[in-house]
């Protein structure tokens, strides 16, 4: 399901997804992989878990699956 929804994401949104979180990478980290500043990757992070969200939502997602908050900068 998380797969499916991963697919559903811009191919920008995807990327800073999966290097924020499926390869766990700080948001310094994930700025510098992708070259773009560390407030780009804040911001799109927000959009992207927002639409990620939706995805699993509209899949059948248990809604306490889908908690608004986000991990820390680790």
């Amino acid at each position: 399901m998380l797969v499916q929804a991963l697919n559903t994401l811009r191919d920008e949104d995807r990327l800073v997804v999966g290097y924020r979180y499926l390869l766990g990478l700080s948001e310094a980290e994930t700025a510098e992989a992708l070259d773009i500043p560390k407030g780009t990757v804040k911001s799109r992070l927000a959009r992207s878990l927002g639409r990620l969200r939706e995805a699993l939502s509209a899949a059948g997602a248990a809604p306490d699956t889908l908690a608004s908050g986000e991990a820390g900068d680790g």
